[in-house]
């Protein structure tokens, strides 16, 4: 069994304050056997899960390939292999089965007849979504479906990742994305106290202050209440000239993550007095920011809009 190295061609890296995941391209060669090819990478912030997917084929009925994951000193893979018919047998199909190993002990298993081409030279293609806790593997020749679900065994997320080759097999695509922890998308620098020592003690534009949750228009079908928030706004630290919407309580949904002085949203000042961009980081660290903007009346409520949720929510200045 050779060992190839394999070329990260692309990478597009999320925005620092975004959940979404950061997602790599391999180079692989078009056709490998009996032929091992790691994986690299980039390291990241700790990840909350990570996706790998995979589009090949086995040249052969005597061939396969797998997806392998490590951590440590263990080993899990995920492997798919066909089987033709029998030539005499009329009652006998064509399948392909998806195994999952954990070192030398099978942990899951599944075959299938129709989600998965089962002849030499077809394409499938497996998709590994791999949590602390759990795996969800899905595949399919033209269109994904889910084929299995079993807990990790590993139990962590991989930190490497290996393509295995078993016989001929022709590569089509190789791509990885990585998952951020959620909670880094709301980390700041600032801190409770000194978010009590500035508003205290320090001239303030006419937004900062303590803002109490008020009321409430939402669609619930669009959007659902994270919580009663009180929030806090001040200048922002690593954006000048915008507002850093800190959260400091009253949180529903994530209550255990949610800590005081996290980011729950920026103002991003507009040619318009009392009008501004918003961005929003809503109740499951999801950062929004199209179509939405924030604005203030009387001098005391603040008003979030998020139009395509076709919901508002509404504050009041402490």
């Amino acid at each position: 069994m050779r060992l190839l190295p394999a070329f990260l061609s692309a990478c597009a890296l999320a925005a620092a304050q975004s959940i979404e995941a950061q997602s790599f391209r391999y180079e692989l060669p078009s056709v490998v056997s009996d032929t091992v090819i790691p994986i690299v990478i980039p390291a990241s912030a700790p990840p909350h899960s990570l996706k790998v997917s995979a589009r090949a084929a086995a040249a052969d009925k005597s061939s396969g390939w797998a997806l392998m994951f490590v951590a440590d000193t263990d080993t899990m893979s995920v492997n798919l292999n066909i089987r033709q018919a029998g030539y005499f047998d009329p009652f006998d199909h064509s399948d392909a089965t998806v195994s999952v190993m954990s070192g030398h002990k099978k942990i899951g298993s599944a075959t299938f007849t129709s989600e998965l081409a089962s002849s030499p030279g077809e394409y499938n293609t497996l998709t590994v979504n791999i949590s602390s806790r759990h795996i969800t593997i899905s595949g399919g020749h033209r269109h994904l479906a889910r084929l299995l679900d079993i807990d990790n065994p590993l139990p962590v997320v991989p930190a490497r990742v290996m393509f295995e080759a078993k016989g001929k097999v022709e590569v089509s695509e190789m791509t990885a994305s990585v998952i951020p922890v959620p909670e880094l998308v709301a980390a700041t620098a600032w801190t409770a106290q000194e978010i009590a020592d500035y508003l205290t003690t320090s001239p303030l534009d006419p937004i900062e202050g303590y803002w109490d949750y008020l009321d409430r228009n939402t669609t619930p079908r669009r959007a659902r209440e994270g919580g009663r928030y009180t929030l806090a706004i001040v200048k922002s630290k690593d954006r000048p000239g915008t507002y850093d919407i800190l959260y400091l309580s009253g949180a529903r949904v994530y209550s255990d993550k949610w800590m005081p002085a996290m980011r729950k949203g920026r103002l991003i000042p507009t040619d318009y007095i009392d009008h501004y961009d918003l961005e929003w980081i809503d109740a499951t660290f999801r950062l929004r920011t199209l179509d939405m903007h924030a604005s203030v009346e009387q001098s005391s409520i603040l008003t979030l809009s998020f139009h395509l949720l076709h919901s508002s929510l509404r504050f009041t200045l402490r």
